[in-house]
């Protein structure tokens, strides 16, 4: 599959990765993730994703340097119009 792993600043640092069909990592177990972006980091924030079976985003937790052992959840819900 052709998706990107990381992305380099214009200066040659890189500044961001990617990892993807993870089930489990940094000891959290996500849903649904194969075929689907699992984790993203930048020097910002990490972020791990959780898909309902239409692959959908349910769950995005995202941590950051600053709040390093306080993670931030953000929920998504669907109605059956998928909006």
């Amino acid at each position: 599959m052709d998706r990107p792993l990381q992305k380099t600043s214009s200066d040659g640092t890189i500044g961001s990765y990617y990892l993807y069909d993870t089930a489990n990592t940094n000891g959290v177990v996500l849903q649904n993730p194969i075929g689907r972006l699992s984790r993203s980091n930048t020097s910002v924030v990490e972020s791990l994703y959780s898909y309902d079976q239409m692959g959908r985003v349910l769950e995005d937790m995202q941590t950051t340097p600053m709040h390093n052992q306080m993670a931030f959840l953000l929920t998504y819900t669907y109605d059956l119009s998928a909006t």
